[in-house]
């Protein structure tokens, strides 16, 4: 009796553990590994986590790189915007609190120093995307960001106020958020009208045209461009590159007024500069 009892415990124990543990998650390191993880920071709303997550299926061919190198860009852009706004806000906030300018001014190179490094990423990554796929459309496999919205984020900084490190962390939080909504917006023609792009990403993978994918990115650079602009980072090597890889992104696409429209901004920033 007991050697029986035994045997069916052992059973038991056997038939539980079998079905607890459940498929084998990714082995580390591994593409499959990086890919679950960036779905895992992106729906938690960690963007810079997402980001460094595709960076490690952008460089190598595998199964997630066509997926990866896309959404990463419109990361990566979001962030740039996010930190540029921000900057913006405290470079108002030093002309405006002139009694004490040196934290906002302090606040305005950190954030477009980073902003700046990021848009480089965003660069190197966009060429390294266009060798990589010289044709086709592009397709989404994420969904919708989890976090955000279109409407910026009230702050009293361009006031002249100075928030708490908590309250510049949830700004800056908020910022960058809303700077990825509207970049996945802009990646899917949509403009600002977060409504309209939900409902588009109600089912992913998601099919965008090219025309509409690199004209995005074409605006994203003309923006970027800026940022390395006199009044701002001051490195118009740098300035000059954006501008001409904003150019060069249009090359080949379908004639439209949005083309030209973009086409013409990007000529006259340049002559301006």
């Amino acid at each position: 009796m007991k050697s029986r009892l035994f045997l069916l415990l052992a059973l038991l124990t056997g038939l539980l553990s079998s079905c607890s543990s459940g498929p084998e998650p990714p082995a580390k390191g591994t593409p499959a590994f990086y890919w679950s993880a960036a779905k895992e920071s992106f729906n938690a709303g960690d963007y810079t986590r997402t980001v460094d997550n595709l960076s490690k299926l952008t460089t190598s061919e595998n199964e997630f790189r066509k997926h990866a190198q896309p959404w990463r860009l419109i990361l990566l852009a979001g962030l740039v915007k996010g930190n540029t706004e921000l900057a913006d806000q405290y470079e108002t906030g030093a002309r405006t609190n002139k009694a004490n300018p040196a934290p906002f001014r302090m606040q305005t190179s950190t954030l477009r120093s980073e902003a700046g490094r990021q848009a480089m990423e965003f660069v190197e990554s966009f060429m390294a995307f266009q060798k990589a796929n010289p044709s086709g459309d592009v397709e989404f496999a994420f969904p919708y960001p989890p976090v955000g919205t279109a409407k910026a984020p009230p702050s009293k900084i361009a006031g002249g106020i100075l928030p708490s490190q908590s309250e510049a962390d949830s700004l800056r939080a908020m910022g960058t958020q809303r700077a990825v909504l509207l970049a996945v917006c802009d990646a899917l023609g949509n403009g600002d009208d977060a409504v309209k792009t939900q409902e588009a990403m109600a089912k992913v993978p998601l099919t965008v045209p090219r025309a509409t994918f690199l004209l995005a990115m074409s605006e994203f650079l003309n923006d970027q461009a800026d940022l390395f602009g006199k009044r701002k980072l001051d490195v118009p090597d740098r300035e000059k590159i954006f501008r001409t890889k904003a150019l060069d992104a249009l090359q080949g696409l379908p004639d439209s007024k949005e083309l030209k429209d973009l086409r013409k901004k990007i000529e006259g920033a340049s002559k301006k500069s």
